[in-house]
């Protein structure tokens, strides 16, 4: 035998035996030929340590390096066989696993049906990928598979077509003389049966082997080592790796003690990722900063490093600690990818607003749209295709351009918006090409040229380093690259000319960049190292932080494939197959945990919850450990702030101690004085907000603080704005009467959240429908029907089915989804006949009869003024304009009565908010009738939902004149800036209004009212 096994406890132990002897066989020999020694290595953390080592004792630079990695065997040994790729395997296999199954009688069983999904290519990839490494023939699996024992109807028929699928997969590979790249260690073995080891490694005459934790996919390269008897073969493993995981390899194991005292793992519980990462980010500018510990000594380990070690090292790096790292980003998340598949998206689902805007704002892409337009109209209804769009936007403009009467309209500017139509047009006759379905080799073309040279100035866009940002450029660059790459193996494969959709073309497109991986390389190489478990592997640090050590996650379960069980795993493990399962998974896991963690200081974190609240495990192979060390979830105070944010809020705690230790006539001088001054800032306004016995305030006082706007410029604005011409509203008086502050966000800033119109008809839209309905119904029923209380369903209903037929007809109403609007229609139907019917039977008892609907007032004539005492006292007059649901009319001994009716959809206001201005409307309706003229007698709120709830007020009462005094005393209100965010007692904060989350701690609910 011509292998030995050199074996200790730690990882330091092992590296300087292995660096040790290879060194000393090199000597002073510098190549590039007569090395007495070569190395494999696995990763590059071993050959950067290496080189480290080699200039530590003086050596000079070797001319051919006598080391490679297990990477680097196809050029090594002369392996000139074409490398099959991710995407030719894939298609090769999606095609076999159809074909195979049709002629074994295996889509018969009744599991199949669904071959052509990727999830069944999927397990028989991950299968073929225990085989191959082991060079596996289809005879020696055919073999395996007869001797499992009780095989049913079901196994036999999947044995003979995986057994089929793989021989002609095997058979493909060999035709076109190409290889699959996980097949490597094979072939290796095969080519040092055949004596090509001492040419592949320059003629040494050792070979050492360092960083193998496991023998997965290299039991047989490690046999054809064993028994060659050209090189000696040297293993370095660590003493638990020994047995049983590389039994039978060799009978010489030397056993070197490890004289190295380790202290235990400290183990720290942290009840997220992020202040998982910002410990051992303080724990690092420690160790940096007071015990003089070189960065590059110090590793950061996750057990993969898609998610943890990326937000390990952006977290660092963020806290201005140098890091070295290998990026692993997969393709669909590359950001000039991602802005590529949100093109190809918004394609597939038909040009939809939010995929569209999505598309209008991404950087990569130089459009000059203005996305106001775009978010007005899609405010307005649904818009569905380019097309669509063009239209609507080439409507808009006209809109603006004519001056039509809709206050939205004012925000447009027309030569800017049509700019906006000629950009989106050009936008639309290039985008416009994504929507034709065309065979897949036509989809690959546009794609590749989309990404070169790239529509949009797309290319340059890309090479633009934004805010400085060169590493998402480079990021960028490779990932194109990495995608052009895939796209050109997809085109040579890509035969069927079978029209592909756009929505199958971008669902096929993303699955592989999701798949599919870029690794670049932090430029530095000096930093604190970043690594993933696999990389870490017997390399040893002065100090280890293993991170994000949960159960699942470390160990990292197999994936559970559906063509065999668990037993039939272990059963075809124990006949010969190189077949994973749970057990064999568990120890190789194990092996990799002790490789990391048998340094001398280890640092182990795990997570207590996942980013939902769910609580989370630690990882079984976590030492016991105290619990209750767990970071704090409220707080975590930095007694060594490592970032500027850290540091200021440190410096404020220090300012705050001071004052209240000497006082607030205290001088204290600060390295943070703009910190602290914005510190002073936020606390005397909350004080002042919240109410403080020092500074004899109340809560909710008003103030400076507390909705008051004072500066004279603002005042002399107001003035002009709301000044005596001005024509009011009611619903703007009833709105500033129920919240000041909202009044501010939408009557004065006009500050509106731009949403999608929903899929649904609104609730505005849905009122207006029925009152038009009621309007129509009452005009036409006649008084002969209204005072005999009987409802005449035939005519309501011809009513409404007029009234729905102008709303749908009408290009401008969004009534919803055509789907939806069939059940809101009935619903409506269902609503008015409700009302009609309660109305008829109690509504119009007394003699009151419906006159006058719609009833507008100071619109294109001149505007209603009414007059009145305000809060304070005083006289004040205000014009006012308006529309008024409907007018009853009652004619008794006293002569003619007018009674205004406001319907609501939901429910009505509280009879309590004429009294503190949450209610103004029917008092304001009242009082404009009596200016023209009519004798008034009540206003009245009904509820369509709820016939018979109503919220009334009789003209002349002590509500109505109060209600009349506060709308009066508004306009001098709003003049003096008096916009506090205090909602009315009776109308409470509603949860759709502005600043709720914001101003919680303003809403106060006084006894008295905010207008005193």
């Amino acid at each position: 035998m011509t292998m030995r096994i050199v074996s200790t406890g730690s990882t330091a132990a092992l590296w300087d035996a292995f660096t040790g002897s290879f060194l000393d066989e090199i000597g002073g020999t510098t190549g590039p030929d007569g090395l007495a020694a070569h190395a494999w290595l696995t990763h590059r953390l071993q050959r950067d340590r290496l080189w480290t080592a080699a200039a530590r004792r003086g050596l000079k630079g070797w001319l051919h390096p006598p080391h490679a990695f297990f990477s680097e065997f196809p050029k090594a040994f002369g392996i000139d066989r074409r490398r099959f790729g991710l995407l030719e395997r894939t298609v090769l296999l999606d095609r076999l696993v159809t074909e195979a199954a049709a002629e074994t009688g295996f889509a018969a069983t009744g599991v199949t049906g669904s071959f052509d999904r990727p999830g069944i290519g999927r397990a028989v990839d991950a299968f073929l990928a225990d085989l191959l490494p082991e060079g596996i023939d289809a005879d020696q699996l055919e073999a395996a598979l007869a001797r499992l024992p009780a095989a049913d109807a079901f196994a036999e028929a999947r044995n003979r077509w995986l057994v089929l699928l793989y021989r002609r997969f095997l058979a493909a590979l060999a035709e076109p003389n190409a290889y699959d790249p996980r097949a490597i260690h094979s072939l290796v073995a095969d080519r040092i049966a055949a004596g090509g080891l001492p040419a592949a490694i320059n003629g040494a005459g050792r070979l050492h082997i360092y960083g193998l934790t496991n023998v997965r996919a290299r039991r047989k390269l490690l046999r054809s080592l064993a028994e060659q008897h050209q090189v000696e073969v040297v293993l370095y493993l660590l003493g638990d790796a020994v047995a049983p995981e590389f039994a039978g390899l060799t009978d010489v194991v030397e056993t070197i003690a490890d004289g190295a005292t380790r202290a235990m793992p400290v183990v720290q519980p942290a009840p997220d990722q992020e202040r998982e990462i910002e410990f051992v980010a303080l724990e690092i500018k420690k160790m940096v900063t007071v015990g003089g510990v070189p960065l590059d000594e110090i590793a950061v380990v996750a057990r993969t490093g898609r998610e943890d070690a990326r937000f390990a090292h952006e977290t660092l790096e963020r806290a201005g600690i140098p890091t070295t790292a290998r990026v692993r980003t997969p393709l669909a998340e590359v950001p000039a990818l991602a802005a590529v598949l949100q093109l190809l998206r918004a394609a597939a689902l038909g040009w939809r607003y939010r995929p569209l805007r999505h598309v209008l704002e991404n950087s990569y892409f130089r459009l000059d749209i203005d996305l106001r337009p775009i978010d007005h109209l899609a405010g307005r209804r649904r818009v569905q295709s380019l097309a669509g769009w063009r239209e609507q936007l080439a409507g808009l403009a006209a809109r603006v351009e004519r001056g039509d009467d809709d206050k939205e309209l004012k925000a447009f500017r027309a030569d800017r918006l049509q700019r906006t139509v000629l950009a989106f047009g050009a936008f639309a006759e290039r985008a416009a090409t994504l929507d034709e379905g065309r065979p897949l080799a036509g989809w690959i073309a546009a794609t590749r040229e989309l990404l070169d040279p790239g529509w949009f100035d797309f290319r340059t866009q890309v090479c633009r380093p934004d805010g400085g940002r060169y590493d998402l450029v480079r990021l960028d660059q490779q990932g194109l690259e990495a995608a052009n790459v895939l796209l050109f193996q997809w085109e040579e494969t890509a035969g069927d000319a079978t029209s592909v959709t756009a929505l199958q073309w971008y669902q096929r497109l993303r699955r592989l960049l999701a798949a599919t991986e870029v690794t670049l390389s932090t430029p530095r190489r000096t930093g604190v190292q970043v690594v993933e478990a696999h990389e870490a592997a017997l390399v040893p640090f002065r100090h280890t932080f293993l991170i994000h050590a949960n159960e699942g996650e470390f160990p990292k379960p197999e994936a559970p494939g559906w063509l065999f069980n668990e037993d039939e795993r272990r059963e075809l493990a124990a006949l010969g197959l190189p077949v994973a399962h749970r057990d064999a998974t568990l120890r190789r896991e194990r092996l990799l945990w002790e490789s990391v963690t048998r340094g001398p200081a280890v640092t182990i974190t795990y997570r207590t919850a996942d980013p939902g609240g769910t609580p989370l495990l630690p990882s079984l192979l976590v030492p016991d450990h105290d619990v209750t060390t767990e970071i704090p979830r409220t707080q975590f105070v930095w007694d060594q702030p490592f970032t500027p944010h850290l540091a200021a809020r440190a410096e404020v705690e220090r300012v705050k101690e001071a004052i209240e230790r000497d006082g607030p006539g205290v001088r204290v001088a600060t390295a943070s004085p703009n910190a602290v001054r914005l510190a002073i800032l936020r606390a005397t306004a909350e004080s002042h907000r919240l109410g403080h016995a020092a500074l004899d305030r109340k809560a909710g006082d008003l103030g400076p603080w507390t909705g008051h706007l004072r500066d004279p410029a603002v005042l002399a604005v107001l003035a002009e704005k709301f000044g005596p011409e001005r024509t009011w509203s009611a619903s703007q008086l009833e709105t500033w009467g129920q919240n000041p502050f909202v009044f501010l966000v939408q009557r004065v800033l006009y500050l509106e959240e731009k949403l999608e119109v929903e899929d649904d008809a609104n609730v505005m839209v849905q009122g207006s429908v029925a009152h038009s309905i009621l309007e129509a119904f009452f005009k036409t029923a006649g008084d002969a029907m209204l005072q005999s209380g009987v409802l005449v369903s035939d005519a309501l209903d011809r009513v409404a089915a007029q009234v729905f037929d102008e709303y749908e007809r009408d290009p401008g109403n969004w009534l919803g989804l055509p789907s939806l609007w069939r059940i809101r229609r009935q619903a409506l139907r269902d609503l008015v006949h409700g009302y009609v019917e309660w109305e008829l039977a109690k509504g119009l008892k007394g003699g009151w009869t419906p006159r006058d609907f719609e009833f507008a007032f100071g619109g294109d004539e001149p505007p209603v003024s009414i007059s009145g005492a305000t809060i304070r006292g005083d006289v004040a007059a205000m014009r006012i304009r308006g529309k008024i649901d409907r007018i009853d009319h009652l004619i008794d001994k006293k002569g003619l009565k007018h009674r205004v009716i406001d319907y609501k959809s939901g429910g009505t206001p509280s009879p309590s908010g004429y009294l503190d201005g949450g209610v103004l409307q029917g008092p304001l309706y009242l009082a404009v009738l009596a200016a023209l003229g009519h004798p008034v007698a009540t206003a009245e709120y009904r509820s369509l939902k709820t016939p018979g709830s109503s919220a009334k007020v009789e003209w002349g009462s002590d509500k109505c004149s109060q209600a009349l005094r506060l709308a009066l005393s508004i306009p001098g209100l709003v003049r003096e800036g008096r916009f506090e965010p205090q909602a009315a007692k009776s109308t409470k904060w509603k949860n759709y209004w502005p600043g709720g989350l914001a101003l919680y701690r303003c809403v106060v609910e006084l006894d008295g009212s905010r207008f005193e």
